[in-house]
């Protein structure tokens, strides 16, 4: 097993270039410059300030593209930050009131952020905005005139957004799910290079699946239509990675060919991506042309063959011209589940497992308590400027180590890297609160670039934003650079010791995760069986129910294999060769449903396959 801090660090300095976008960034800035400008003339720029982090967030939830459904985000995102604004304010100087809040906030902020990476940003965005706000001591008489300026400064971006910038109604759409076929043409590159990690990640098709949800609640295109099915094209293709990689490890002989086939299979699905992304996936590219077929030296490679086959013939459906007839279910993962438990679910957007329940809920006690004990150091110890300590906690701390870790170093990083050149540049310049609020506006734009490409980059960036937007406010002092430094250092270390005294994970927790997979997954495969039809709603709610709980289980062994203690080698390589089983049994069940008249005999290898798994890991 590879080294367990290897791809914490490749996380940190890794930087995807696919993310980068400097029209993205340039037309989000201006939204924030307009409120600032206008508040600098009208000598008010503290005015600016608010109003511009009004719209900063503002645009930082359009990323993913401006439309009907996702306007209702956007919106939701000025109303939260307005609304924690004015709270923040009202409570700011009351001490017990701030010390009640927090972790009943926070609790609440982590289930809600448990829900995907949309939620999780908007959860991290109103935590920041609350922290930020209670701090500066505000009089409670400006709260709701603070909130005014937040929800205007949010309102001039979403104008902006939706009437000035010109979007492709589709194109959205198209690059989410063109970011998960371009994630997997990388997997299959590291495949080919002996560099790929066991399970590729789940964040980009995941991503995709959010958009299109979102875009189904308004006008529904047929190219949303090819786009689900490209979707489902994807999943398949992940989980059949799975069982390729596995099976290039195991090859004996004929390596060289054996990597030329998966650099072929990279180079397909990257093909597939350019048409999403052009529109162009009713049009034939002949892609079978450039996926030759396996050489007489992996004749006996029967392994490998079968997983390099059956990603041919996926890639080789993707090339043909899409006939949806009938229109293809909804891609939404629905709860079962009724009361209490069916509104948690909706909450978490988690399956109704109380194995995953209970993992969400200890996370959001840990992330509530440790919010606590940050925010009680700050106020208790009567720190100036000390609301770094619990905002770093709020940026930092995930509900994985791994995470905590790659973020607290990319933010540790980027804020020494961003004080050191910001408040240099403020002691040595002295510059006006008219040039700060002007070099505020520039940090935006590097915000805006960096978002998605790099955090660590994003973290020098957001640096200087708050360096020059609190300076211009009034509000700074010589020291606030090295207090701020010190409560990034300290809140960072104590996000950390969080998981030594509290780890996340055990090893039956994990096991119990992998069984209630292959439930599921047995569950759909015995639906299949049976003949129900592939794309019947009854089908599709198995479907997206076995897939939910296969993310999940995968998702905890990633985080567990990455803590440094709790799990030793051996019971992690034996749930990773669990896992890797549940992958290629639902690969092979996604083939069989793809043929009209499927092996019955190969679907009782199959499922027999998960039943035995799921006796093996369920204790006597």
């Amino acid at each position: 097993m590879p080294s367990r801090f290897q791809p914490l660090m490749r996380s940190v300095f890794f930087f995807d270039s696919t993310r980068w976008s400097a029209w993205t960034a340039t037309r989000c800035s201006a939204g924030v410059a307009l409120p600032v400008i206008i508040a600098t003339a009208l000598g008010r720029p503290s005015f600016g300030v608010l109003a511009g982090l009004g719209a900063l967030y503002t645009g930082l939830a359009s990323f993913n593209g401006v439309y009907r459904s996702r306007i209702r985000q956007v919106i939701l995102t000025g109303l939260i930050v307005s609304v924690v604004t004015a709270l923040g304010c009202l409570i700011g100087l009351s001490t017990p009131l701030v010390l009640i809040v927090v972790p009943l906030a926070g609790f609440i902020a982590a289930l809600f952020g448990s829900s995907g990476q949309g939620a999780n940003a908007l959860a991290t965005m109103g935590m920041c905005t609350f922290i930020v706000l209670s701090g500066l001591g505000l009089p409670a008489s400006t709260a709701w005139a603070n909130a005014g300026l937040i929800l205007a400064g949010a309102l001039v971006q979403l104008v902006l957004l939706t009437a000035v910038w010109p979007v492709n109604p589709r194109l959205p759409e198209r690059q989410t799910v063109a970011a998960a076929f371009r994630t997997l043409s990388r997997y299959a590159h590291e495949v080919g290079t002996h560099t790929a990690e066991p399970i590729p990640g789940t964040s980009e098709i995941e991503n995709a699946r959010a958009i299109l949800n979102e875009a189904r609640n308004t006008r529904w295109r047929a190219e949303h239509e090819v786009l689900v099915t490209a979707l489902r094209a994807a999943e398949a293709v992940r989980a059949t990675l799975v069982g390729f990689e596995k099976a290039r490890q195991d090859l004996q002989a004929g390596g060289e060919e054996a990597d030329k086939l998966a650099e072929a299979i990279g180079a397909g699905l990257q093909n597939v991506a350019e048409r999403i992304v052009a529109g162009k996936m009713s049009e034939p590219a002949n892609v079978e042309e450039t996926l030759p077929d396996p050489p007489g030296s992996l004749s006996q490679a029967t392994d490998y063959l079968h997983w390099y086959r059956l990603l041919r013939r996926l890639l080789t459906e993707l090339d043909q011209p899409f006939v949806l007839n009938p229109p293809v279910a909804a891609l939404k993962d629905e709860p079962r589940a009724t009361g209490w438990r069916r509104a948690f679910s909706k909450l978490t957007r988690l399956p109704n497992v109380p194995v995953f329940q209970a993992v969400a809920v200890r996370h959001a006690v840990r992330y509530a308590v440790t919010m606590e004990i940050a925010e009680a150091i700050y106020r208790l110890g009567h720190l100036p400027h000390g609301y770094w300590l619990p905002l770093t906690v709020t940026i930092v701390l995930r509900s994985d180590y791994a995470n905590t870790v790659s973020r607290g170093l990319s933010r540790l990083s980027g804020t020494l890297a961003g004080v050191l050149v910001a408040d240099l540049f403020v002691m040595l310049v002295h510059p006006s609160n008219a040039l700060d609020s002007i070099l505020s506006v520039a940090a935006t734009w590097l915000v805006y670039a960096f978002f998605q490409p790099n955090y660590a980059s994003y973290s020098i960036a957001i640096t200087l934003y708050v360096v020059f937007s609190v300076s211009a406010s009034g509000l700074a002092t010589n020291e606030v650079g090295l207090v701020r430094l010190g409560a990034t250092v300290f809140g960072t270390i104590l996000s950390l010791l969080a998981y030594v005294f509290w780890p996340a994970f055990h090893g039956k927790q994990i096991r119990e995760a992998v069984v209630e997979a292959l439930k599921a997954q047995i569950e759909f495969g015995e639906l299949l069986e049976r003949g129900v039809a592939p794309r019947s709603e009854e089908a599709e709610e198995c479907r997206n129910h076995a897939r939910s709980l296969r993310v999940q289980a995968e998702n905890l062994f990633q985080s567990a294999s990455l803590e440094p203690w709790g799990l030793k080698d051996e019971e992690l390589a034996a749930i990773e060769d669990s896992i890797l089983c549940l992958d290629e049994n639902a690969a092979d069940l996604l083939a069989l449903m793809a043929h009209g008249n499927p092996d019955l005999v190969e679907f009782d290898r199959v499922l027999q396959s998960s039943r035995d798994l799921a006796a093996q890991l369920t204790p006597a």
